[in-house]
């Protein structure tokens, strides 16, 4: 693996690590878009390889098949250079994982509340076992985010997603990392983002993480369950 420049260099890889519903899946497809770099969804390639979504995975053959299986498409993706990675909520929650990732890319933190997390997840559909097996699937979803936390909290870069669309957390991941957008014409909509799309909080945009409806101020999220990016664990 090539190493990428220092903290004050563009970066030459991407990993978007954090809680599941933060929104990772769809922040890091806007972010490869807008840099001209590839996209790569950590749970996506396991699904492609195993032949069967995450939940079926880790229902099927374990937690342990699936993380291992994560654990592989990881070290594929950041064999590349000039790509983002969206990893799954527990890729990086694993002992010595970001301190190796720290190495070979920019980490980061992409921070969102267990009840924000929780109703994103419910708005997606997508299955979460660790959840839904869970009598109280909110306490599941503190306990797991605190668990967790020491871990994301090694990334490069923090960024908070509550009350952001997902366009406004692509600009802020590119202008702190430091990444290049590529100069563009014949735009159909004002670059306010940098992403030549529009930036505005509700904007319906392919998501499997609830991001493209925010939680608004002022009001707490049911205590059920949340969005999912994808259709895994995380």
């Amino acid at each position: 693996m090539k190493g990428c420049p220092p903290l004050d260099a563009p970066p030459c890889r991407l990993v978007l690590v954090g809680f599941m519903g933060a929104g990772k899946s769809t922040v890091g497809a806007l972010v490869a878009r807008a840099v001209g770099w590839e996209f790569v969804d950590l749970d996506d390639q396991v699904e492609r390889s195993a032949g069967r979504p995450v939940a079926e995975i880790v229902r099927g053959l374990g937690l342990a098949a699936f993380r291992r299986m994560e654990a592989e498409a990881g070290r594929r993706a950041l064999a590349r250079d000039r790509v983002v990675v969206a990893a799954g909520g527990g890729w990086a929650a694993e002992p010595g994982r970001m301190a190796e990732t720290r190495a070979d890319a920019r980490t980061v933190w992409l921070q969102v509340r267990p009840a924000t997390a929780l109703a994103r997840v419910v708005a997606s559909g997508v299955p979460r076992p660790l959840l839904e097996d869970a009598p109280n699937p909110l306490a599941a979803a503190e306990t797991l985010l605190a668990e967790r936390t020491p871990r994301y909290a090694l990334g490069d870069i923090t960024i908070d997603t509550e009350e952001k669309s997902p366009e406004q957390v692509a600009q802020e991941v590119i202008d702190r990392a430091g990444l290049e957008v590529p100069s563009r014409t014949g735009r159909e909509v004002p670059d306010r983002t940098g992403l030549g799309v529009p930036d505005r909080t509700g904007l319906e945009v392919p998501s499997r993480t609830g991001l493209a409806r925010p939680v608004p101020s002022g009001r707490r999220p049911r205590t059920e369950d949340g969005p999912k990016e994808r259709t895994g664990t995380s």
